[in-house]
């Protein structure tokens, strides 16, 4: 979806500026290609702005997750079963977060760090 509206954004843009040079200057239609390239040009840096962050976040959690499956298995060596329900909760939400961003990277390959696929759920 947000790929969809990136290449949407592009084509306004591209769109916008193709009807500036080829209409009059006093044309209703240069006004409209002024429009289409304003909204076009905003809407893709914002999307490619959103785009960056959206990827550096998602390896600095590659990274959370990374250390959260140190942890448990530190945990579990020392057989600590008192916390092993706290750790079934974590290893949860943690498996979810994982299966939709692998989901994520099939679909918007774009900015989900191919890195992700290389992690395995927890157990």
């Amino acid at each position: 979806m947000g790929l969809l509206i990136l290449i949407l954004a592009i084509a306004a843009l591209i769109g916008g500026i193709v009807i500036c040079n080829k209409s009059d200057s006093t044309s209703v239609f240069e006004d409209i290609g002024i429009i289409l390239t304003i909204i076009g040009g905003f809407s893709s840096f914002i999307l490619l702005f959103g785009m960056v962050i959206e990827y550096t976040e998602i390896t600095q959690k590659i990274e959370g997750f990374k250390e959260v499956q140190r942890t448990i298995d530190y945990a579990r060596a020392d057989s600590q079963d008192h916390e092993n329900h706290g750790i079934t909760v974590i290893i949860a939400e943690r498996n979810e977060w994982l299966e939709k961003k692998i989901t994520e990277n099939e679909t918007w390959d774009l900015w989900v760090p191919d890195e992700i696929l290389e992690l395995k759920p927890m157990e």
